[in-house]
């Protein structure tokens, strides 16, 4: 009899502070512990848990009927033990097994998470370099200033002056497609002020080159470039266009990557156009 009542109390010590937890604010830490769990988890530990309920259930339920179990009480928990322990084994190695399946998808998943934060760090990196250094070229094409008549103007709207001028005496029909194209070049070559054209030039090369080597995907390196491109005034485009004959790199991504459509309206000699279109 003292046998059953210390099971009962056992029993129901462990049902009442099952209750408790549940039911009190411990409840809410016991969701999270839970939650974190899978279902086999969640299985395996529930019926463990299970398990030993019904193991000193038995033995309560017997004890009340003054079923006499204490003489047999070696045997029946070698019985008891040898079903269980098996079991309990293969749960356990199951649990252990899912733990490291577990652990392999929240490593998988925190490399994922480094890798996008690594992206991240990099295309901001990228762009404060990219910001930065268009921030700064505007500010030197902004300087660049010439002396006509007595008047200070942009460099950049001299210079497209004079592409619209030279454009009117180089007539390809009239002396032909290679000496058009020889001639455009002599007045690019020639024309005053060329040293802030060549400077525009180097400097959306240098861009050219600095977007290439981030190693984007191609809707981003079309949107850099419309920025690149769209950071220019109508004059300096201009400009840009006519002088790029000089550097491939800046004539491909110019073409690749740029949605506006250069006519030979652009440039000193229609016959530059196709000549910007060959390659």
């Amino acid at each position: 009899m003292k046998n059953a009542v210390l099971l009962l109390l056992v029993y129901s010590t462990v049902v009442t502070v099952f209750l408790i937890a549940y039911f009190l604010p411990i409840r809410q830490a016991l969701g999270r512990l839970f939650g974190g769990m899978n279902f086999a988890q969640r299985f395996i530990l529930a019926f463990a848990f299970f398990t030993i309920v019904a193991v000193v259930g038995v033995f309560v339920l017997l004890l009340w009927l003054k079923i006499d179990v204490t003489t047999n009480l070696g045997q029946v928990g070698d019985f008891v033990g040898g079903i269980l322990n098996p079991i309990l084994s293969f749960l356990a190695l199951i649990a252990i097994v899912s733990s490291i399946s577990l652990q392999e998808k929240e490593l998988s998943s925190t490399v994922e998470s480094l890798r996008a934060q690594e992206l991240i760090f990099k295309t901001q990196n990228f762009e404060s370099s990219f910001f930065n250094l268009l921030s700064m070229q505007r500010e030197r094409r902004s300087e660049q200033k010439i002396d006509v008549d007595g008047k200070i103007v942009s460099s950049y709207s001299y210079v497209a002056d004079l592409i619209y001028d030279e454009r009117k005496k180089i007539n390809a029909d009239a002396i032909g497609w290679r000496k058009s194209l020889s001639a455009a070049k002599t007045a690019l070559e020639d024309m005053e002020a060329r040293d802030s054209s060549i400077m525009l030039l180097e400097q959306f090369s240098i861009l050219t080159k600095m977007i290439e080597n981030a190693r984007m995907s191609g809707e981003q390196v079309k949107y850099y470039m419309t920025l690149a491109y769209s950071s220019l005034d109508a004059n300096e485009a201009l400009v840009l266009v006519n002088y790029s004959v000089y550097r491939k790199r800046v004539r491909r991504m110019l073409k690749q990557n740029l949605s506006i459509s250069v006519t030979p309206s652009y440039f000193i000699a229609p016959v530059l156009s196709a000549y910007y279109d060959c390659d």
